[in-house]
């Protein structure tokens, strides 16, 4: 018969075992990017970037497909990318974009989104300056009479 010492003993054991196990299993896992963002380049190109994941990795798993049900391209990018740009893309189309980090047998939860590069330039000419009237805008403003210990100078950007 077991005294209760052998019986907490292997209790122990058992649980430092299953502990051991698992937290193994955590310290393999790759972290997911993180921030991803688009920018469209030319009429028929994006470029993402994201956020590198802290910890090893071995490289990137870029997937793109079009929402209505193509063909998915896979590129395989360096672990010290962070942006890519993708092309040969339709305008109108919708796409579903997924970036995962890998290392070895492992890999990271996707970082993942939708865009329509149609969406992202008008999303880009909602973002600029507007100007209402030109007549009244200036540029510069004379400077102050005295010692000058700080100038500012409203600037405006005009396409």
């Amino acid at each position: 018969m077991l005294c209760r010492y052998e019986i907490q003993s292997c209790f122990l054991l058992a649980f430092l075992a299953v502990t051991a196990f698992f937290i193994s299993d955590a310290q393999g896992q790759v972290s997911p990017p993180t921030r991803l963002r688009y920018n469209v380049v030319s009429p028929d190109s994006v470029q993402i970037s994201w956020k590198a994941p802290k910890g090893q990795f071995t490289g990137y798993k870029l997937l793109v497909t079009p929402s209505s049900g193509g063909k998915t391209n896979q590129l395989i990018l360096q672990n010290t990318a962070t942006k890519a740009i993708i092309q040969g893309l339709i305008p109108d189309q919708n796409y579903a974009l997924q970036i995962i980090a890998f290392n070895e047998d492992k890999e990271s939860k996707p970082a993942q989104g939708q865009f329509r590069i149609k969406d992202i330039e008008r999303r880009k000419e909602t973002n600029k300056p507007k100007v209402k009237d030109p007549e009244k805008t200036n540029a510069s403003k004379p400077a102050p009479e005295g010692q000058i210990i700080t100038h500012m100078t409203d600037v405006i950007f005009l396409k």
